[in-house]
């Protein structure tokens, strides 16, 4: 005779949506991570472009002196 608990059932659903809810936490703070590690990046790219445009600039004005 196969005994089926309802109480059973429901503390297994209750175990998966902690579990889903812990997933959902550790991928939310991974997408925060990857956000500040983009704009991090986003900022050093500028900041490389900057200092590229004045290199740039700065040959092409020694460039015109000779």
């Amino acid at each position: 005779m196969i005994n089926h608990n309802p109480e059973d059932g429901n503390e297994k659903q209750q175990l998966l949506r902690e579990e889903q809810v812990a997933q959902l936490a550790d991928s939310l703070e991974l997408a925060k991570t990857i956000e500040v590690q983009a704009k991090q990046l986003s900022e050093m790219i500028e900041a490389f472009a900057i200092k590229y445009e004045r290199r740039l600039a700065d040959v092409r004005r020694a460039a015109g002196q000779k």
